[in-house]
């Protein structure tokens, strides 16, 4: 082991980020100032730059119930933020891993859903006219809408900036007309 006379200065000293002494590594507190002294821990990594702008769901259709045949629903997933399009052309089952190959299938193994709860086919969303439908598949840990837990198998009609959760899985739901 080296002795700390052959250690260099920076491995012997923190710098003060008060008064700018150098202080013995061992010190929580400034022999000078009396200012806390937090040893620095190079293994933690520095927030970076985002390269894209946070995307945000559209604030002005909160509440709209009517889903127009030409929008999408936009699926924001938290507190990540990631957002998924989804035209539901045909019904949409939600779960996680591979979905029946009969079935349009959404695999949410992206956002930890086996961590979360999710059921393999946890719920189903629907197009009906100008509705958008969500049911729960008879799922372990349920499906909520703004917090209301929904009964297996039994249909409830979906509006822009509604909440759901499946298991602990949290999403908002927005509409976004394609233009």
């Amino acid at each position: 082991m080296q002795s700390s006379k052959t250690l260099p200065l920076d491995q012997r000293f923190n710098r003060c980020p008060q008064c700018g002494s150098h202080v013995p590594v061992r010190e929580t507190y400034c022999t000078a100032c009396g200012y806390p002294i937090a040893a620095e821990t190079p293994a933690k990594p520095k927030t970076g730059t985002l390269i894209r702008r946070p995307t945000t769901l559209p604030p002005d259709q909160e509440g709209n119930t009517v889903f127009e045949a030409n929008a999408h629903v936009l699926l924001q997933f938290l507190p990540s933020g990631d957002c998924l399009a989804l035209p539901l052309e045909y019904p949409t089952f939600l779960g996680r891993g591979d979905g029946p190959p009969d079935l349009e299938f959404l695999d949410l193994g992206d956002f930890n859903a086996l961590k979360h709860g999710v059921s393999r086919l946890h719920c189903r969303l629907e197009r009906r006219g100008s509705c958008l439908l969500i049911a729960d598949m008879g799922s372990r840990n349920g499906t909520y809408v703004n917090n209301e837990p929904l009964q297996p198998h039994h249909e409830k009609v979906i509006a822009s900036g509604d909440r759901l959760i499946l298991g602990s899985l949290h999403i908002a739901v927005s509409f976004s007309s394609v233009r």
